[in-house]
């Protein structure tokens, strides 16, 4: 059985309206910069972005360094990992004329360019 009591300590700390476009949720990644920096990726689950970075580096003070546009508007970010350098981000579509639901995914990676993968 959980420890419930330990939560009870927990506060706010900050918050973020992500420039207006507070509908994120849909994945999270947290990277450690050489630099010392802590950035935070938001997967949003619906347009018109498709994820925004902040700095967290104060927590207190999160910072929105950048936001994406997603390809398209028939679409959403439907999950976010980050694995060392590599952002996948995977996406959910609307119904296809040849039944099932279309699903792509783009991969993002430092130095690199983008990479779109079909599913």
């Amino acid at each position: 059985m959980p420890n419930r009591g330990r939560y009870k300590k927990m506060k706010l700390l900050g918050q973020s309206t992500l420039n207006g476009f507070g509908n994120g949720g849909e994945g999270f990644g947290l990277k450690q910069l050489s630099d010392g920096r802590r950035v935070l990726f938001v997967a949003h689950e619906s347009p018109p972005k498709d994820f925004t970075v902040l700095d967290v580096t104060n927590p207190s003070r999160p910072k929105v360094i950048q936001q994406i546009d997603l390809p398209h508007h028939q679409i959403r970010s439907n999950s976010l990992a980050l694995v060392e350098d590599l952002l996948l981000v995977a996406y959910q579509a609307g119904l296809n004329p040849r039944g099932g639901e279309e699903g792509a995914g783009t991969c993002y990676g430092e130095g690199r360019s983008e990479h779109e993968i079909q599913g």
